[in-house]
């Protein structure tokens, strides 16, 4: 596969939230998208980042079409295996908790998003400093896929709980 990206769109928040969209990202001038989420931040209970993908009109898709599997990897004990089928979000990353303050970034791989003809795919890799336990360095990585075939525009981020208290920024690449 080629590497050249080509930016489409940032959106950056400084502000707290609870959730984001990304809207109007996909068209059909790419195959593959790449997402990458950075400045992450918390010290509110967010445990969980989960994802939904947005319609051809920017509607969030929370039917449960989602499936999705990954792994927690600590650097200090085994990994934690995570998968879901048939659910109403997918999962982006293990967010920490309490006091996890530097959360690291992401990058999300978005395979056909504009097709509606076929399903939506994408991989997830992201990292954090476990500030609770010794300022551990944490991974995880995964897969998801929308089992609906639909135009996609976008993706909406959310916590299972609580907000990101100092924003994120959000870059879009579209993958030639």
């Amino acid at each position: 596969m080629a590497t050249n990206l080509h930016f489409i769109k940032e959106f950056n928040s400084t502000a707290s939230m609870s959730n984001a969209s990304l809207t109007d990202c996909f068209t059909d001038e790419f195959d593959v998208y790449e997402v990458y989420v950075t400045h992450m931040s918390s010290s509110s209970n967010v445990m969980y980042l989960y994802g939904r993908l947005l319609d051809s009109s920017n509607n969030v898709i929370s039917t449960n079409n989602y499936d999705w599997a990954g792994y927690d990897m600590h650097c200090d004990t085994t990994f934690t295996e995570q998968r879901d089928d048939n659910r109403n979000f997918f999962f982006v990353t293990f967010s920490g908790g309490v006091n996890y303050k530097q959360m690291g970034g992401l990058k999300l791989t978005v395979f056909n998003p504009h097709s509606s003809s076929d399903y939506t795919f994408l991989t997830i890799q992201g990292s954090l400093q476990d500030s609770l336990n010794g300022n551990q360095l944490m991974g995880s990585k995964g897969i998801a896929v929308l089992t609906s075939a639909e135009t996609i525009k976008g993706i909406h981020f959310l916590p299972n709980s609580g907000t990101f208290d100092e924003g994120m920024k959000f870059t879009v690449y579209g993958v030639k």
